[in-house]
C-alpha cells in the first residue's frame, strides 16, 4: 500500500465514517482516535489509556475500585433477572 492510500485511508477513517477508530500504542495509550469515537465517548480520547475507555464485562464488579473516583461518573451495566440489560 502506498503512503498516499494509506493517508487517504487514516483520513477517512478519522473524520467520514461511523466506526471507532483508535491508533494504540504498545503500552495501550490511545495515539489517535477518529471524530466518532470522542463523539461517542463525549470527550477526546487520544492520550487516554484504553482501560479507561472500555469495560471488560468479564471481570467481577469491585465497588471500592470506583469509589476512589466519587467524584466522577460512572457507567456500569447490569443484566436484571429478565436477561434485559441495564445501563
Amino acid at each position: 500500500m502506498t503512503s498516499d492510500v494509506k493517508e487517504l485511508l487514516i483520513h477517512y477513517l478519522s473524520h467520514d465514517t461511523s466506526i471507532i477508530f483508535l491508533m494504540i500504542a504498545k503500552d495501550g495509550t490511545v495515539l489517535q482516535s477518529n471524530v466518532f469515537a470522542d463523539r461517542l465517548a463525549g470527550k477526546q480520547l487520544t492520550g487516554m489509556h484504553y482501560s479507561e475507555i472500555f469495560i471488560n464485562f468479564g471481570t467481577t464488579y469491585t465497588i471500592s475500585d470506583y469509589l476512589k473516583y466519587s467524584g466522577e461518573k460512572t457507567m456500569i451495566h447490569i443484566n436484571t433477572i429478565s436477561t434485559v440489560p441495564e445501563t
